[in-house]
């Protein structure tokens, strides 16, 4: 089993939005910009099984605002169904501004077609962590996938990261008759994100006022599940 792979220090994660843009220009801006970005990582598919409670728990939180929350996700890369190798289970904690993120390796598992709750708990009794993460995970069930293209950039001085998401789509795990091989796509958004440690505030400020982009409060489940669920809050 990998070891645990963890982000324990505490950061900022800015969004934006860029209304009305093709990948293309936001890329040129983001290569042109003065803080020197460079692509550190070779582009690649990001899948994620949120796991929830079955009121949604931690959706709600999200959506009222509560200051100190967390979500649970499963993340792997490449192919969405199929023999699914190296994935982890992360937790995404928030306390108010910052964040941080711990990440447990998962067993090696398949998903096909849907999410077999069943199949998946079996996966996560394996699942090597404190007992508060495996208790918390054993009140979840999934709850949302969804499936982005991500690519990685980093600032000429090390201090500042930042990926740019496009070709967004949704599926229903809960929902048989929407299997994974018919995502509700959001090919209109793009999701900018900044990440950097709290003492580089300085430095990630200039970065966004030389960018043409207003920071949004976007969380990619809420998103998710309010377009596979009209009228959800």
């Amino acid at each position: 089993m990998r070891e645990k792979l963890s982000e324990p220090e505490w950061r900022y994660e800015r969004k934006m939005l860029p209304p009305g843009t093709d990948p293309a220009s936001v890329e040129l801006r983001i290569r042109m910009h003065p803080a020197g970005f460079r692509e550190v990582y070779p582009p690649r598919e990001v899948n994620n099984l949120y796991l929830d409670t079955l009121g949604r728990a931690d959706y709600f939180e999200h959506v009222q605002g509560v200051t100190s929350r967390c979500k649970t996700r499963i993340r792997w890369y490449g192919a969405l169904d199929g023999p699914i190798a190296r994935a982890t289970l992360e937790l995404k904690i928030k306390r108010g501004a910052v964040g941080r993120k711990e990440s447990y390796p998962v067993a090696d598992f398949a998903l096909n077609h849907a999410a077999d709750a069943d199949a998946l708990r079996s996966v996560l009794n394996t699942l090597q962590a404190p007992a508060a993460v495996r208790a918390a995970v054993e009140l979840r069930r999934p709850s949302l996938v969804n499936r982005y293209a991500r690519r990685y950039y980093l600032s000429a001085d090390g201090l500042v990261r930042l990926t740019l998401d496009t070709k967004l789509q949704y599926f229903d795990p809960r929902n048989t008759a929407r299997p994974l091989g018919h995502p509700v796509r959001d090919v209109q958004t793009l999701v900018v994100e900044l990440k950097y440690a709290s003492d580089h505030a300085p430095q990630a400020a200039a970065i966004v006022n030389r960018l043409p982009f207003r920071i949004s409060r976007c969380s990619k489940y809420v998103e998710g599940v309010r377009r596979l669920h009209p009228g959800s809050p």
